[in-house]
């Protein structure tokens, strides 16, 4: 008899200077696989390869991806990506909130609200000169509530990124970059005139995008051109990953 497939339980979990408040979570929650968050260089060196080392020693398969763990954008950007990733593939995902810095814990939940994924906080049970790290032991796991955020389309996403690269962009040429990129809202566009795809633009895209404070719209004569925001550009740095591959 054939075995029905179930997805692994896959643990994404910041490094910080933390061992047991990542392991043990690890292991009480029958993670199948963990994904380490690690700074390029930093001082969590010695604590990264003493948990690789507990996951080895538990069997649980682990690997290690770079991320700046200071940076929120990045931080969210990363976590999303593998999180997004690992929806595709049919994987359950949970973020380890308190492993890493004030920064990761704000980021993994951001990224679990705008995904699929479980953020989870572990409370340890001695902390400071009570344990023999930052903290020791875990006394409880508490599953975060989950406050869905709409985090932008692909379509939106691309057109911050052609904003950002070309400010100020004229609604003409965002017409034509749309266009050129079959973007959804103009791609089965059948009428004859020009007003309706400025129309689709404002409806779609612009609005949009000016609502939520990403872009700035300026009159410039009887000509509307865009920029992109600090808003839009920390958005753009945190989800820019929906546009890889293209």
């Amino acid at each position: 008899m054939e075995r029905m497939a179930v997805p692994d339980r896959v643990h994404v979990m910041p490094v910080g200077y933390e061992n047991d408040r990542l392991v043990l979570p690890a292991i009480e929650l029958g993670a199948d696989r963990v994904v380490l968050l690690e700074p390029d260089a930093g001082d969590a060196g010695e604590y990264a390869e003493t948990v690789r080392d507990r996951l080895t020693e538990a069997g649980i398969t682990h690997e290690t991806v770079s991320c700046d763990v200071f940076d929120l954008y990045e931080s969210i950007g990363t976590i999303a990506e593998l999180v997004t990733a690992f929806d595709e593939a049919d994987e359950e995902v949970f973020v380890n909130v308190a492993s890493g810095s004030k920064v990761t814990a704000i980021a993994g939940a951001i990224a679990c609200m705008a995904t699929d994924a479980t953020a989870y906080y572990v409370r340890a049970e001695r902390y400071g000169e009570d344990a023999d790290s930052v903290s020791e032991g875990v006394e409880a796991i508490y599953e975060l509530p989950a406050y869905p955020i709409e985090r932008p389309t692909r379509e939106h996403v691309a057109v911050l990124a052609h904003v950002a690269e070309h400010e100020p962009v004229t609604k003409k040429r965002l017409i034509a970059f749309a266009e050129d990129e079959t973007l959804p809202f103009i791609a089965d566009y059948e009428g004859a005139g020009e007003k309706g795809k400025y129309r689709l633009l404002e409806r779609h895209v612009v609005d949009p995008l000016s609502e939520r404070g990403y872009v700035a719209v300026e009159d410039v004569g009887r000509t509307k051109r865009l920029s992109v925001t600090d808003s839009g550009r920390n958005t753009l740095r945190a989800f820019s990953y929906v546009l890889d591959g293209d």
